[in-house]
């Protein structure tokens, strides 16, 4: 067996501890996070816990791969090949929240701390296109797919479930880095009314403007309108 897919682990794992050594590095240059959300402390807080865990796992799976070069038992062989196959994907949405965290962080932390918080509510809006992703909801799923080695028993001992459990539960305790109407669904702009009625019941809309207007009734709707109504 070519031992491939442990192979590819290793290197996942590698290269997240990389990211996450390149953010803590940030967090440490910018000494304060003063100008910013309380999570991003308990951010630089919790990185050192997730890193620890990520080199312990590093070491079991670099074992795993020595084993299977030594190993001519298949059963064996499979486990390790199976095992590293499962816990992919998991080590792939850590890899891919690490970097946007280092990516906001980068954008971030530098300069001058008045302008902090502008400058994270725009790279919320850039690191991942299309999905606006705060902090604490990076870090949260990071820790949460560690939590998901713990079940795999070749990792068990390497990843401390309850410990990173408190500290999801305490950031989840903390006001949210952004509030839901700073990271809007729905955009405006120019003159005139918007109404909007995402989910149920009857909306009654009545925009009035230069002496005339109009009543809009509705399940559902969704109405961006701009400059004034004419008869």
């Amino acid at each position: 067996m070519s031992g491939a897919e442990a192979a590819l682990v290793v290197s996942l794992i590698a290269a997240i501890i990389a990211i996450v050594d390149k953010s803590q590095q940030l967090l440490e240059a910018a000494k304060d996070a003063h100008g910013l959300p309380e999570v991003f402390r308990h951010t630089a807080e919790s990185l050192p816990i997730v890193n620890g865990i990520l080199h312990k796992v590093k070491e079991l799976q670099d074992q795993a791969v020595k084993h299977l070069a030594q190993s001519h038992d298949p059963s064996a062989q499979q486990a390790i090949e199976q095992t590293s196959k499962n816990v992919n994907p998991i080590l792939t949405i850590c890899e891919e929240n690490a970097q946007a965290l280092h990516d906001i962080f980068k954008k971030v932390l530098p300069g001058d701390d008045a302008s902090r918080l502008q400058r994270y509510r725009k790279a919320v809006r850039t690191v991942l296109p299309g999905r606006k992703r705060k902090v604490e909801e990076l870090m949260k799923e990071i820790m949460q797919k560690l939590q998901l080695l713990h079940e795999h028993h070749y990792f068990e001992s390497a990843v401390d479930a309850a410990q990173l459990q408190v500290v999801i539960e305490q950031m989840s305790k903390l006001p949210p880095s952004l509030e839901e109407d700073e990271n809007p669904q729905y955009t405006h702009s120019g003159s005139g009314s918007i109404n909007v009625n995402p989910g149920s019941g009857v909306q009654r809309n009545y925009n009035h403007s230069g002496g005339s207007g109009k009543q809009f009734n509705a399940d559902k709707m969704i109405f961006g309108g701009g400059g004034s109504d004419s008869d």
